[in-house]
């Protein structure tokens, strides 16, 4: 009967000693993509206004990093409310355009406003590449106009944006 005893202590003991020596310990996990480099100072944001239709560059990354964009906002605005401006806004590299969005401009007639405008507000999960030694551009397109009572030429449609993201090894 001793031995009994004896022997289910020493098979629980080790049964115990074995369960804590194969436990797993906190799991540590490690980006799958380019991790954030090291720099000084790796986040990076541009912002500014560009006409309904133009280009401007944006800045060109360095040849030993790439950029990652992850935050994107785009407003339309005009002086001319009575007029609804659709633009179309893309980024652009050397390549070709790595994101496109249509926005458009507020639309207000007779004291009744039909549409906030069409903006651009993203936060991305995976975000957008930008290669090493590539350049960043916004292009703009006021490609049609719609309104009840005709719109003004002077109506200096514009395009607000920021883009933010950080810089990466490539």
């Amino acid at each position: 009967m001793q031995n009994h005893r004896f022997q289910t202590t020493l098979i629980t003991a080790l049964a115990l000693g074995l369960g804590f020596s194969l436990a797993s310990s906190q799991a540590v996990g490690y980006p799958a993509a380019p991790a954030v480099s090291l720099g000084a100072n790796p986040i990076q944001s541009f912002a500014g206004t560009i006409p309904g239709t133009g280009s401007t560059s944006l800045f060109t990354v360095a040849s030993d990093q790439d950029f990652i964009v992850t935050d994107i906002s785009f407003a339309a605005t005009s002086t001319d409310t009575d007029c609804m401006d659709m633009i179309d806004a893309q980024l652009t590299i050397e390549s070709g355009a790595i994101a496109a969005y249509d926005l458009s401009t507020r639309y207000c007639y007779s004291s009744n406003c039909y549409s906030d405008g069409a903006h651009v507000g993203l936060s991305l999960t995976s975000g957008l590449r930008v290669p090493a030694g590539s350049s960043l551009s916004l292009d703009t397109d006021l490609y049609n106009s719609w309104t009840w009572s005709g719109c003004s030429s002077g109506r200096d449609t514009k395009v607000k944006y920021t883009i933010a993201g950080y810089y990466a090894q490539p």
